[in-house]
């Protein structure tokens, strides 16, 4: 007996039967996977969300919904066009957006800032703290930076801003400073071999706690500390690398490893871990904490409010 021959792909959707509130609707529907939700969602009543989903259902040949032991819950198919269509409806909606109307109290949307584990724990608190109490309808994701690929997340929409050190600036993109900070040496206090002065041969002697699990994640600052030893002739020998930034001082207050890090953050965490911050003994360099964003938002009233905001929390808060 032949096996059941593999049903074909779904034809593709006529965008010509398709407007923006049957979208607005599709979105609805996989979010709540409910048609009762979806029309309080969207204003409407149920029995004109019952024909949104029927003719969803035509158009993309899909079911989008099923019904299951659990309740509703949506098909791959529908998961997947709720993932596009969501930034394709965001992108319209900024479109849209009359820049004289905007009001914080009102807006409803989600942002992502692209940051290090360093710069958020800097300024997300106090970001959040502000958007909570200004801007309630607003939702923020935190991802890790991906600094290869900075234009094509922001360009995409992966992220909205991203916030860092940054060597290279692509076209298309804007960026403006919002600190400037230096390295410094963190080691524990005390340490057997360090009291209050580090020499370059100490320094090189020891074991580092590096920030950088290649080949997923490599810290442009410590790829910089790198180029400046090997100018001297000299390496570090590496006894324990991450890719989370948090966990160095941690793993520093408690071994006799030490690492190189920013010094505002060196000596924030030396007021709660037994650490010294010690002057690198090499000529070190001074790096700038940049807001990165791309054209596509450049004009946008929610995004123009929230670059301000982080603006005015990183004056506060970051060196």
């Amino acid at each position: 007996m032949q096996p059941p021959a593999e049903s074909p792909p779904p034809s593709p959707a006529d965008w010509r039967r398709i407007d923006l509130n049957l979208l607005g609707c599709l979105e609805a529907l996989v979010d709540t996977c409910s048609v009762t939700k979806a029309a309080t969602v969207m204003g409407m009543s149920q029995p004109g969300m019952s024909k949104a989903l029927t003719r969803l259902r035509v158009v993309f040949n899909d079911p989008l919904l099923v019904r299951t032991n659990q309740g509703m819950v949506a098909t791959p198919r529908g998961i997947e066009l709720r993932l596009q269509i969501r930034t394709g409806m965001k992108h319209i909606r900024e479109a849209l957006a009359d820049p004289g109307d905007f009001e914080p109290a009102l807006a409803v949307s989600t942002l992502t800032v692209a940051a290090t584990d360093y710069i958020g724990t800097s300024l997300v608190p106090p970001l959040m703290e502000r958007l909570t109490r200004e801007a309630p309808g607003v939702r923020l994701n935190m991802v890790p930076p991906d600094a290869p690929r900075l234009r094509e997340l922001l360009e995409n929409g992966v992220c909205d801003v991203s916030i860092g050190f940054f060597v290279e600036m692509a076209d298309g993109l804007y960026a403006t400073q919002l600190s400037k900070d230096g390295m410094a040496c963190i080691a524990r206090d005390p340490h057997p071999l360090i009291a209050g002065h580090l020499s370059l041969a100490v320094y090189c002697e020891n074991r580092h706690v590096y920030l950088g699990a290649s080949p997923l994640f490599n810290s442009t600052l410590e790829m910089m500390t790198d180029r400046a030893l090997k100018s001297l002739g000299v390496s570090r020998d590496i006894g324990f690398s991450a890719s989370s930034s948090t966990v160095l001082p941690e793993v520093v207050a408690c071994t006799d490893l030490i690492a190189t890090y920013p010094r505002q953050a060196a000596l924030r965490y030396a007021k709660r871990l037994p650490l010294q911050v010690l002057d690198l003994p090499f000529p070190s360099y001074e790096y700038t904490v940049s807001m990165v964003w791309h054209g596509r938002s450049h004009r946008a009233s929610l995004h123009r409010w929230f670059r301000q905001l982080i603006r005015e929390v990183a004056d506060d808060h970051l060196p």
